[in-house]
């Protein structure tokens, strides 16, 4: 056998090493390009529950349904305005069914007029909560489609809409009954399989009709039309980092716009309120033709009203109020709470240490939710 000198060896580490410190910079920039068209992609139909807007409509209640698949309904046209629904049966939002093995999904139409006040300006149809798969049509036109429950999401319908007369919507929903728990496709949770449940995993399938698996399905948060300018603000993120006494915060806000007309400039108007106290802020921006931008401004909160857990102390929280407007015209108004905390964990094999504010604390209600059906979840519920 031929043996292999160390210089041979030693070229081909040098090899090695030269390729891997040439490549990670690139691989380095492959990820960021992958995690950008990740983050633009959910952006794109994204919005927070603190809706931006001028003016709102809420279209929630009055809808029919129907259990159908989802080829079966487009074999029949269920998306189609003139779509026959004699026998769909009436239902309002927000509502949850449940879903079982071979019976997961359904379609949903509304009818409505679009109010007078909406005429002329940029309209979102708007869904604060749908469970878990969803497609949208929009007098007959495909306008978009949705994974998840928790996300609000929307989509730009200003140029599907009739202005003189009846619009339709329909939606279609599905939820996975998964029972090959361990090639899960849906990111569902504890809603499809959860370490809590009374039974073990391999009865899942085999149990008696009283105890089948079920998920839910259905849109068990509101709908809405959102009128704005052609500027929206979709996304607003605040970071606050107090010093070590709490003698100050340094405040970030982050504004995502998007411009659904010609390239323009304006501003945003904003405030930050809390117990009686405000300070204002300016702060200005440029699109570009059906862009999309970040703009952010930082400001100084003295002596700031931290934010506790209820039984460490006071749960104070921080109001942004804001508008955006171009050319003197408001384009919509939002406003967001925050609360200043610094929440920090430290882990070793001994030990899990949480702290809030600099004080330990205790961690309880992990591994919960506060119900199986998330519409039961009201505000008068859990008070």
């Amino acid at each position: 056998m031929r043996k292999v000198s160390v210089k041979t060896v030693l070229s081909i580490v040098i090899l090695v090493l030269t390729v891997f410190v040439v490549m990670v910079p690139e691989l380095n920039k492959l990820f960021v390009r992958a995690e950008k068209s990740l983050v633009d992609e959910v952006l794109e139909n994204y919005v927070q529950p603190e809706l931006f807007y001028l003016d709102s409509y809420n279209i929630s209640g009055g809808w029919v349904y129907k259990v159908e698949s989802y080829d079966q309904g487009v074999l029949k046209g269920y998306y189609r305005p003139d779509a026959e629904v004699k026998d769909w049966r009436p239902v309002d939002a927000p509502f949850m069914f449940y879903a079982v093995w071979g019976n997961n999904s359904i379609w949903l139409r509304r009818s409505f007029t679009v109010p007078e006040e909406f005429a002329g300006k940029r309209i979102r149809l708007v869904f604060l909560g749908a469970f878990y798969y969803a497609k949208v049509w929009v007098n007959g036109y495909y306008v978009g489609e949705h994974e998840g429950y928790f996300a609000p999401f929307a989509f730009d319908v200003a140029d599907k809409l009739n202005y003189k007369g009846e619009n339709v919507i329909v939606v279609y929903l599905s939820t996975p009954v998964e029972k090959s728990l361990n090639n899960k496709q849906a990111i569902t949770g504890v809603f499809n399989d959860w370490d809590m449940k009374p039974y073990p995993r391999w009865a899942i399938g085999k149990l008696p009709v009283k105890y089948e698996w079920t998920v839910p399905i259905g849109l068990w948060r509101p709908v809405l039309l959102v009128a704005t300018g052609q500027v929206a603000s979709s996304v607003v993120l605040v970071d606050a980092y107090p010093d070590a006494e709490a003698r100050y915060a340094q405040v970030r806000i982050r504004f995502y716009l998007t411009n659904a007309g010609p390239s323009v400039s304006g501003l945003i108007n904003f405030s930050v309120e809390c117990s009686g106290e405000s300070i204002p802020g300016t702060l200005t921006f440029s699109l570009p033709e059906n862009g999309k931008s970040w703009v952010e401004a930082t400001l100084t909160i003295e002596s700031p009203k931290l934010w506790w857990v209820w039984d460490q102390g006071s749960p104070s929280l921080y109001t942004l109020r804001y508008e955006v407007l171009v050319n003197g015209e408001v384009q919509g108004r939002g406003k967001v709470s925050f609360g200043i905390r610094v929440v920090q964990g430290e882990f070793s094999s001994q030990r899990a240490l949480f702290t809030l504010n600099g004080r330990r604390v205790f961690l309880r209600g992990t591994n919960y939710i506060s119900d199986f059906m998330l519409v039961k979840s009201t505000y008068r519920v859990l008070k």
